[in-house]
């Protein structure tokens, strides 16, 4: 009869080579007085714009029971 159909496909299959990555995060504070006078002036220059972001926080946290206040108010309970 003829050839038979070859089904095996294991030649056309192309493996990846998978390489291992490495990474390395490695943070030093040589002088951590720095460190501290930086985050002290950091704090001091932008002390208005960390105000308003913590209160927008505070307002966006509790919004329920400052809008339920308001509305308590505003009907007189």
């Amino acid at each position: 009869m003829g050839e038979a159909l070859k089904t095996d496909l294991s030649d056309f299959v192309k493996k990846s080579e998978t390489k291992p990555y490495e990474f390395n995060f490695t943070i030093k504070i040589t002088d951590m007085n720095q460190f501290l006078n930086d985050l002290k002036a950091l704090v001091i220059n932008h002390s208005k714009t960390i105000f308003i972001i913590v209160i927008v926080i505070y307002f966006l946290s509790s919004y329920t029971d400052i809008k339920a206040g308001i509305m308590d108010a505003w009907s007189g309970k």
